[in-house]
């Protein structure tokens, strides 16, 4: 039998292998949010290590529209962006989109965030509208 030492393999949220990762990972936190502004603040003491950050977001709330520009995102103390939706023409309820990130220094949180952009003009059929998610996380440290 092959003992790994402590490593643990990188899963996404279906539990496939995620490869061609060079870092070694030992530990992993999941959290879920799904209310604006609503954070996860990862334990003191492995922030600023290195990480991978899986996500997977449901979205809860769908919509169709004709500007393109509407997404879910985390932010992280640093003011960085992790997308959570691709930017797309159509985000119907129970669209899931994965994303996977390597993070260089794990941040004090990631929280959150909802942007959208477009038109309220109802003749030329475009809306403002919030895109609502459940954004999934995993936490590789």
């Amino acid at each position: 039998m092959l003992v790994n030492g402590g490593v643990i393999p990188v899963l996404d949220h279906d539990g496939k292998e995620i490869t061609g990762i060079a870092d070694k990972f030992f530990n992993k936190l999941s959290f879920t949010l799904t209310t604006y502004d609503q954070k996860f603040e990862p334990p003191v003491s492995i922030r600023g290590l290195k990480g991978y950050l899986v996500l997977k977001t449901t979205i809860t709330a769908g919509i169709n529209f004709k500007t393109s520009r509407s997404r879910v995102y985390l932010l992280n103390k640093e003011g960085n962006w992790f997308n959570c939706t691709v930017e797309s023409i159509s985000h119907a309820k129970g669209t899931i989109h994965n994303y996977k990130y390597d993070i260089a220094s794990i941040s004090e949180f990631y929280q959150y965030k909802e942007y959208h952009s477009g038109s309220a003009n109802q003749s030329s059929g475009t809306y403002d509208h919030n895109l609502h998610g459940k954004v999934e996380g995993i936490l590789y440290y």
